[in-house]
């Protein structure tokens, strides 16, 4: 319990909702980017 209220709220929630929004939004615009730029100039 200890292990999971410590690495909860502080480590996994300071690090992990930054670092989880940041991959998502960052893989789908660099796959609609690469796409998209795809049609455009080949990767």
């Amino acid at each position: 319990m200890s292990s999971k209220k410590r690495g909860w709220p502080r480590k996994n929630g300071e690090n992990t909702k930054p670092a989880t929004p940041k991959v998502s939004p960052e893989s789908a615009k660099t796959i609609a980017q690469r796409v998209q730029d795809g049609n455009k100039f080949p990767t």
